[in-house]
């Protein structure tokens, strides 16, 4: 009698086999072509709209404005520029190793008729198309259609890991930016101390103040936390609209940050869970995870006196 060990052995012997006659099938009758060279031809930062869509059927939008990327839909703020300036570079840089110029023009065989994404864009008002497919035979490369049916290019698989479906992966990772000659008064608070910034001349005027007591601080240590909040990133964003704030320990936040700036004025909490840290901007409900390296400078600003 056959052990059920071989049976099973043979089971994925024949589907191995079947999956490479099926990859073998989608070459057959076409002309392949080597080399390594850009899918589109793009000036840096020429792209001004992109839509995403999965094979799910979600669909995201964005458009840029002076310059300023902005998601569209399915709601509408203000979109990382960071993020889509790597995004747009990714497309402009997008290179094949393989080209298949088909024969029949049967598309589907490549994985084209249920697309895993598909990414429309213009540039200066001609319209992009870029279909991504089935995965190649390896693995580690997959099938892309762009713009023509008559070509099939092969890509780096990568690719398609920058595009994401959360709309909280695209919005606006800015939390603070500014310069220090804008600084009129910036305050950071925790539950008994207080930092306290301004720049009247040329130069940072720094406060520290304990229990409303004003305290010996190390200035090195004062500096890095102002340095935190000039240009601060979150890592991702946790919850759009309206959450439970006890969840981020945001209730009653560990620290509070106030910036008044020459043009500008806001202000924003911290909380933690464990580990983690959470901001939340005031006025708003969108909730962000951030890296609380700051604490190790807050840890030691106070001059502790030695013990007798």
């Amino acid at each position: 009698m056959i052990s059920n060990k071989k049976i099973l052995f043979a089971a994925i012997f024949l589907l191995l086999i079947l999956f490479f006659i099926n990859y073998q099938k989608k070459t057959k009758n076409s002309e392949l072509e080597i080399v390594k060279d850009p899918i589109f031809l793009i000036e840096e930062n020429s792209i001004d709209n992109i839509t995403i869509e999965f094979l799910t059927g979600e669909t995201l939008y964005f458009e840029k404005k002076d310059n300023i990327w902005s998601i569209t839909d399915p709601v509408i703020m203000k979109a990382d520029n960071q993020t889509f300036n790597n995004i747009c570079e990714s497309i402009r840089n997008l290179t094949f190793s393989k080209k298949v110029k088909l024969q029949k023009g049967n598309i589907e065989d490549f994985g084209f008729e249920f697309p895993m994404l598909s990414i429309d864009f213009s540039v200066n008002g001609k319209n992009h198309k870029l279909k991504l497919g089935d995965n190649t035979f390896n693995g580690s490369e997959m099938f892309a259609l762009a713009d023509s049916t008559e070509e099939i290019y092969v890509i780096n698989g990568g690719f398609i890991n920058k595009f994401k479906k959360d709309v909280r992966d695209y919005k606006d990772k800015v939390i603070s930016s500014f310069k220090e000659e804008h600084i009129k008064n910036f305050i950071f608070e925790t539950e008994n101390i207080t930092l306290t910034a301004q720049k009247p001349t040329s130069e940072v005027i720094y406060t520290v103040e304990k229990n409303n007591e004003k305290i010996q601080y190390q200035k090195e240590r004062a500096e890095e936390i102002l340095e935190y909040f000039k240009n601060l990133r979150v890592e991702q964003w946790d919850s759009l609209g309206v959450v439970d704030l006890d969840n981020y320990g945001l209730e009653n936040p560990e620290y509070k940050v106030s910036i008044d700036l020459k043009d500008s004025k806001y202000s924003f909490s911290i909380g933690k869970r464990g580990n983690s840290a959470y901001i939340i901007k005031d006025g708003e409900y969108n909730v962000a995870k951030i890296n609380p390296y700051f604490e190790h400078s807050v840890e030691n600003l106070e001059i502790k006196k030695e013990k007798e």
